[in-house]
């Protein structure tokens, strides 16, 4: 009897401890202090390649992100989570404007909001979801050296028309700054990096730039963000710096 009890008792743990392992699979959650991803969800938003939108393929981009924003927009209606239609396409991992537009709509039904451009009350809120995206993929169009350069001004075909007109000119915007900011941020990270084997890094913010005057200001901020972000890659855990360079 003793026995048989032990049995039962280690196989109840077996199943508990596989109850908890499933649950901990099937939730994962995102660096972030508001999203959470399902793991179909993450499955679909790796299957969106850069050229999901070869002819004659299906599903499309549109689709693939159609899926992906309804999944994550139930899991996040149910657990509480802040609503974040934009936080899978801007600032985040580089997927197509269609993806993105399939994505957004997708996420906001979950929600019981339909964005549909026969709603003239949603038009405004489709248009700048449109530009905030074309502004994100052009600016890092742009940082990538042009290798993601099949993302163009006329990349958005599928979804909302008023999504991708709002893409359209953000993407435009994002190019232009980008060119400004990328080769100042690049130029952030050469001065720290002379700092730093000088163990004479300096405040970001106060920094000197060579030739401050004839910048944009897009290039300096560029070169600030740059420069701080170099800095912070070099701290060691000892409250030094580079090869052991005390914080002034």
């Amino acid at each position: 009897m003793k026995h048989r009890l032990t049995i039962l008792i280690a196989a109840e743990t077996i199943v508990l401890l596989l109850s908890v392992l499933m649950l901990l699979i099937t939730t994962i959650k995102v660096e972030t202090s508001f999203a959470y991803v399902t793991q179909s969800s993450s499955g679909i938003a790796a299957a969106d390649p850069n050229y999901c939108d070869n002819a004659s393929h299906y599903p499309t981009c549109y689709d693939i992100g159609y899926k992906g924003g309804l999944i994550d927009g139930q899991q996040h209606v149910q657990n509480g989570v802040r609503y974040s239609a934009l936080a899978a396409c801007v600032g985040a991992a580089q997927h197509s404007p269609n993806f993105c537009s399939g994505y957004i709509e997708g996420y906001n039904k979950a929600y019981g909001r339909y964005l549909s451009s026969s709603n003239n009350n949603n038009n405004a809120e489709i248009w700048n979801m449109g530009n905030a995206t074309g502004f994100d993929i052009g600016f890092n169009t742009v940082k990538n050296n042009n290798n993601n350069n099949h993302f163009t001004v006329t990349s958005c075909t599928e979804g909302s028309t008023i999504f991708c007109n709002g893409y359209a000119h953000g993407y435009i915007q994002g190019r232009i700054y980008g060119q400004n900011y990328w080769p100042g941020y690049l130029a952030g990270v050469n001065a720290a990096d002379k700092d730093i084997s000088k163990c004479n890094l300096q405040n970001y913010s106060t920094v000197k730039i060579p030739g401050y005057l004839h910048y944009s200001p897009e290039y300096i901020q560029g070169f600030r963000i740059g420069y701080s972000d170099t800095a912070s890659d070099a701290a060691n855990d000892d409250n030094t710096y580079g090869s052991g360079c005390p914080f002034k």
